[in-house]
């Protein structure tokens, strides 16, 4: 009993104190919370806008009316998402991580709802859906570090690229990034990242992987980018031709690139890639017809001489004729 009276004792002294201090105009040092009618007015407009901000509750730290008068001045004096060196200091603040669509969009280097004429490359690994469901998340994984790490060593942010997942392959917009850097340092890096990772894994999992470079224009909304140009990326990703010859040849990587990229970039000697080592191949799906050109990595097991190779390649037109169902050859190969 003389404890809850010493309690009481206390409340009351301290209720008095804040009374004459708020009257008098001293107040003592670290006082929470709002201190005269005018303060809870203010206390509450500004809790009420940050709940429609954030979507918070008020039952989640940190509290507002826990907050120092300096505190919420130095909280609103800028945006709620931005930490200064104050609320660093003294109030964990709170941070939204998981953006909306609208602030995705806002956010991505494409903004602004206008076409942007920007370089471009899809990934896919070759086989992925025949694998075990375990096997592909771990490829999945391996995919995207090989990816980031190879972006990275090119000089091309990850931050800065739009990216965009497709289940067994990578969608990135590279704005800002010369089609060169593509062609040249990121193709490099890819199969150095393809081969170690190769050399690890079991036969399993192992990556065999398709690329595809184009540039055009696209525009982005809250789902994604669309363009022509990322239609016809696709479409080259997935020519019925480039599938029987990387699975008849080998190796671990190959390449196709759009007619423009090959003639204005490869040919004019802005890459260090050889136009000569390209195959020419037609891409028929779909709406698409074009003339592409590949790039294949040497087989695993040798490198083929001059003969062999022109054998191969002649036993590939006629394999993929024959599988598109026509006698000649206007959807196979040719330097």
């Amino acid at each position: 009993m003389s404890s809850i009276s010493a309690t009481s004792r206390t409340c009351t002294v301290r209720a008095a104190t804040r009374t004459d201090a708020v009257r008098t105009g001293t107040r003592p040092p670290f006082v929470h919370g709002p201190q005269s009618p005018d303060e809870v007015v203010i206390g509450v407009a500004l809790t009420t806008r940050w709940m429609l901000d954030t979507g918070r509750r008020l039952d989640q730290a940190p509290l507002m009316h826990d907050m120092t008068v300096d505190q919420l001045i130095d909280f609103w004096a800028d945006d709620h998402r931005t930490e200064t060196q104050l609320t660093r200091e003294k109030v964990p603040m709170y941070r939204d991580d998981s953006p909306s669509e609208e602030r995705q969009v806002a956010a991505s280097p494409l903004a602004g709802g206008q076409p942007r004429h920007v370089p471009m490359f899809a990934v896919d690994i070759a086989a992925f859906g025949d694998r075990d469901p375990d096997i592909q998340l771990y490829l999945r994984g391996a995919l995207y570090r090989i990816v980031e790490d190879s972006c990275a060593s090119a000089g091309i942010s990850w931050a800065a690229c739009h990216h965009e997942d497709r289940g067994d392959g990578i969608l990135v917009v590279t704005p800002g990034v010369g089609e060169t850097a593509l062609l040249d340092a990121l193709v490099a890096h890819l199969r150095t990242g393809i081969r170690t990772h190769n050399k690890a894994a079991s036969p399993a999992a192992q990556i065999r992987l398709r690329m595809a470079v184009n540039a055009g224009y696209v525009i982005r909304d809250a789902h994604g980018v669309s363009g022509k140009a990322v239609i016809q990326l696709f479409r080259m990703l997935n020519a019925p031709a480039l599938k029987v010859l990387f699975a008849d040849r080998g190796g671990a990587f190959v390449l196709i690139v759009s007619p423009t990229l090959y003639q204005e970039v490869i040919r004019s000697s802005s890459s260090a890639m050889d136009p000569d080592a390209f195959l020419a191949i037609d891409v028929d799906v779909k709406e698409t017809r074009d003339r592409c050109r590949i790039w294949l990595s040497p087989p695993p097991a040798q490198v083929m001489d001059g003969a062999a190779a022109a054998h191969d390649h002649i036993r590939l037109r006629t394999r993929t004729s024959r599988a598109r169902g026509r006698p000649g050859s206007p959807h196979g190969l040719s330097r």
